[in-house]
């Protein structure tokens, strides 16, 4: 069901003045580079910075109008719906019903924690 990591992704407040940081600061090499969503190559495996789009970044506050700081890991699978319901069944609590975009199939979940993590199958 789940094939490995895709992505992992920090939510990022200016996406220029990060995207800036990680390329020219840390030296990595991009993958792309948007307004909304960025990736980079560490060593074959994909970091992604999402932009807040203007939304405040929280610290582990739950229910609050914005978007949660700190790393978000997404899971690649075959088919989202597919998982969605099997993980369902095992007590997985989702944040998200499956959410169909042009570019991906994802829904988000937590873990006993709080901690969040995504399921995604790309789109050709």
């Amino acid at each position: 069901m789940i094939c490995g990591v895709d992505n992992v992704f920090y939510f990022v407040s200016d996406m220029g003045r990060a995207a800036a940081f990680y390329r020219d600061v840390l030296g990595l090499t991009p993958i792309c580079l948007g307004d909304n969503w960025s990736t980079f190559d560490v060593g074959g495996f994909t970091l992604g910075l999402h932009s807040t789009q203007g939304r405040p970044l929280l610290q582990n506050v739950v229910g609050e109008k914005g978007v949660i700081a700190g790393a978000q890991v997404t899971l690649r699978v075959d088919d989202v719906h597919r998982a969605y319901a099997e993980l369902t069944q095992r007590g997985v609590e989702f944040v998200t019903p499956v959410i169909e975009q042009p570019w991906a199939d994802l829904a988000k979940f937590v873990d006993p924690d709080g901690n969040r993590l995504n399921l995604r199958r790309a789109k050709p």
